[in-house]
């Protein structure tokens, strides 16, 4: 034997020991299907790819070791196609991450839940719309707050109040009237601003409903 290419050959050894650890897990793992089953579907693609290219450069070692040339076999061709694949998992892993990420509708998702909570009798005691048992009932009686929003004045509110006092007999009458007596010019002019803010917010809440209503 040619002593020059000794170094070739445990090269050669070497490189094999290599390669049969490097395949030993995958050999003594049973069918490749099994050993995929629980991967990913990219990492599953990278796998197949990587132990078809393994497989075909040893066949092509194998022919150039046996003086064939490698290069007008069909395992040649092989190869050129196996590569190919590892630039289409390439580019898959591109786009992966450079893909943009699903964004949330707010408004849409703002009036999907309106409309689901809409029957909660709770939610529309706090809101102070009362409890309702129709949607066009709701948006019926909305729509007329809407148009027909009072201009509240302060002497109105004084008005209001000395009929509301006459209703109550008795200590309750007397009571309710001293009461009324003793405010003041603000704090009748307070409380109707403070009325006037709660039935505009009402006009509003009635747009709204109608709004959503509309849209169904």
């Amino acid at each position: 034997m040619d002593e020059s290419i000794q170094p070739q050959i445990v090269d050669l050894q070497e490189s094999l020991a290599n390669l049969e650890a490097s395949l030993s897990p995958i050999l003594t793992a049973g069918p490749l299907s099994t050993a995929t089953s629980t991967l990913p579907l990219l990492d599953k693609a990278k796998l197949y790819v990587l132990a078809t290219y393994a497989l075909e450069s040893i066949l092509f070692s194998y022919l150039r070791l046996n003086g064939v040339d490698a290069k007008e076999h069909d395992v040649f061709k092989e190869l050129a196609r196996v590569k190919e694949y590892f630039s289409k998992i390439s580019g898959a892993e591109g786009r992966g991450k450079g893909a943009a990420q699903p964004r949330l509708d707010k408004g849409a998702a703002s009036r999907f839940v309106k409309a689901g909570l809409a029957g909660n009798g709770k939610l529309e005691d706090m809101e102070g719309k009362g409890k309702h048992t129709r949607f066009e009932a709701a948006g019926k009686r909305f729509r007329e707050a809407e148009d027909t929003v009072p201009v509240v004045r302060a002497e109105d509110v004084d008005d209001e109040e000395e009929d509301e006092g006459e209703v109550v007999e008795g200590k309750e009458a007397e009571g309710e009237e001293k009461k009324r007596k003793r405010k003041t010019p603000e704090e009748r002019e307070k409380a109707a601003r403070k009325k006037a803010r709660k039935e505009a917010r009402t006009a509003r809440e009635g747009k709204r409903w109608q709004h959503l209503m509309e849209e169904k």
